[in-house]
Order: structure tokens, then C-alpha cells, then sequence
């Protein structure tokens, strides 16, 4: 049921603003969305929040075969389109994982490859970036060889990252399709200068391959930016938690 998807919930908690680049994401599908012809679209519009059953179900439908769809009424699960992104940028045995290992092992390989295709310049900006969040230089050993980052850090610290890591993400893909950075940064070096590469990368995996389909189009920025979803809500309440502690203490 679409009420028990993790994801689902995450969306139904989401902002107007957080909501956002989804739904333009979905709506640059101009010739095969269907999320504008709803009624709640055409009701509520811009007020996300009171179509998320719309814009959940339409994601999916990106995600799955058309004649599929058709035939089940609706579109693959959420971690299946997960699934599909991953593999198209390298990750591997990609059902072994959990939802959100997943999303990270995703995030982990389009930074690897923007980093390995970056400038000097780029590389050290996105070092920055990452060092201002936390990272050590056993994560970013790892990081460099292509190697897990969990259990190299305290968890906080490893959230922080992965909150940063999955901004960069979020922004480079935002602002190469519409011109703006959709997720914040963590600490004072982190600036858009560097995100061209890290939007190249993906940008480049559209047209890989013969796969250039208006499903991947949607998917891929709208899984990059569910992930930030995921990792700043993770974040915000673990920094909820320790301010309850502090208080009480």
C-alpha cells in the first residue's frame, strides 16, 4: 500500500518549497505527464502539499514500463525506480541494499564521477565542501577509491556528510535543468561554483547508453533530490533529539 512507503510519508511531511522541484521536474515531461490534468493539480496548484498522492503516483509511473503500468494500474515501487537509477550509474548489486543505503551508494557514485571528471579547481572545491561538513581523511580515502564511507565516522558526523554530499547532489542537478539550487549547504566554502560538473555527470548518463527517455529525465533528478529529502529530515531530527537531551540535562 502507498500509505505504509516510507517515501510516501517523507513527501506527505515535505514543505511546498521541498515539494517544488519534483513537481517541475514532473511538469518538464510536457508531452507524457499526467500530474497537470488532475483535479487536485488544477485546484491546489502551487500548494503541493495537497496533491502529494498525485505527485507520488506520478513519479512511479516514471519509473515503470508503459504497457506495464497499464496492466498493474500503477507504476513500479519506489525502491525499484531507485533501483534502475543506480544502475545506470555504476552501482552494483544494487538489491542488496536497503532504501536508503541505496540512496547514499547512489549519491556516493555520481560525486565519485563528477570529482573524477572535475578541474583541479572542481575537485578541490568539492573536497572543501565535504571536509566543511565533517569528512575525514579516512572517508575521503574511501571516497577517492570508491570504497563504503559508513562506519568510518560517528554517526552524526556521517549524516552531516551524507546530508552534504546529497545538497551538492540536489542543487547540481536544480540549477543545470531550472536555474536553481534546490537544497542548502553545510558551512562556508560550499558554493555553487563547482556544481557544473556534478550536473554534467548526470546530466551525461541521460544520453548514455541509448537511454535518453523522458521516464530516466524524471527520475533520476527527482531521486536525487528525495535522497536530500531523506537525509535532511534524518539530520534535522537527530539535532532535535540532542537539543531534547541537552535541555533536559
Amino acid at each position: 500500500m502507498v500509505s505504509m512507503d516510507k517515501t510516501y510519508e517523507l513527501l506527505k511531511n515535505a514543505s511546498n518549497e521541498e515539494l517544488q522541484p519534483i513537481v517541475e521536474y514532473i511538469l518538464k515531461a510536457s508531452i507524457s505527464e499526467q500530474l497537470s490534468k488532475t483535479e487536485n493539480y488544477k485546484k491546489y496548484s502551487p500548494n503541493h502539499t495537497r496533491y502529494v498522492d498525485e505527485i507520488f503516483h506520478e513519479l512511479r509511473l516514471f519509473g515503470g514500463n508503459t504497457l506495464v503500468n497499464l496492466k498493474r494500474g500503477e507504476g513500479p515501487r519506489y525502491k525499484e525506480l531507485v533501483q534502475d537509477v543506480a544502475k545506470r550509474f555504476g552501482v552494483k548489486k544494487v538489491t542488496s541494499y536497503d532504501l536508503e543505503e541505496l540512496e547514499l551508494a547512489l549519491a556516493q557514485a555520481v560525486l565519485l564521477k563528477a570529482y573524477k571528471k572535475g578541474s583541479a579547481q572542481d575537485k578541490q572545491s568539492i573536497e572543501e565542501a565535504l571536509l566543511d561538513a565533517g569528512m575525514n581523511e579516512g572517508m575521503f580515502s574511501s571516497f577517492i577509491n570508491g570504497t563504503g564511507w559508513a562506519g568510518l565516522a560517528s554517526a552524526a558526523v556521517f549524516n552531516t556528510v551524507m546530508l552534504q554530499a546529497t545538497s551538492l547532489l540536489a542543487s547540481s542537478v536544480s540549477m543545470r535543468m531550472m536555474g536553481y539550487a534546490a537544497a542548502s549547504f553545510i558551512g562556508q566554502r560550499a558554493t555553487l561554483s563547482f556544481l557544473g560538473p556534478i550536473g554534467l555527470v548526470a546530466g551525461a548518463a541521460y544520453t548514455a547508453n541509448g537511454v535518453a527517455g523522458p521516464g530516466f529525465r524524471v527520475t533520476t533528478p527527482c531521486v536525487l533530490h528525495i535522497t536530500w529529502l531523506r537525509q535532511k529530515k534524518k539530520y534535522t531530527a537527530m539535532h532535535e533529539k540532542a537539543e531534547e537531551v541537552f535541555v533536559n540535562d
